[in-house]
């Protein structure tokens, strides 16, 4: 049978068969701290049977950590974020950049060349 004993110890415990007191009761019932290595890593067990973390950890998952390092994968993640978005406008930058110099990118066919040389000028250089 199941005796639902929430206090760790040594327990006094009164049966009772048809609102009777039985002949060995009362009896000193010894009641075992909770095994928490099965339930999770780090684990230790209060003064009711449940499995709790220890005074500084955090309980992640099934087991206890050190609250202080829960921070970092927020931290990952916040710098791949800022720099995913730095990579992004850095490559939106350069892709407007290489479209507006193809504008001014013309084909050979489409420039026309006189075949009489003109001179437009003469300067400390010579003729332009």
């Amino acid at each position: 049978f199941n005796i639902p004993l929430q206090r760790v110890g040594v327990v006094l415990l009164q049966v009772h068969v048809d609102n009777k007191e039985i002949e060995v009761s009362p009896v000193l019932v010894q009641v075992a701290a909770r095994d928490c290595t099965k339930v999770g890593q780090n684990l230790i067990p209060d003064d009711t049977g449940l499995c709790v973390c220890p005074v500084g950890l955090t309980l992640e998952g099934t087991a206890c950590v050190d609250g202080s390092f829960s921070f970092i994968p927020v931290l990952i993640a916040a710098i791949v974020a800022v720099l995913l978005l730095v990579a992004g406008i850095l490559l939106a930058m350069w892709y407007r950049t290489v479209l507006r110099d193809r504008m001014w990118i013309l084909p050979a066919k489409e420039l026309i060349f006189p075949d009489v040389p003109c001179c437009l000028g003469r300067g400390s250089f010579g003729e332009v």
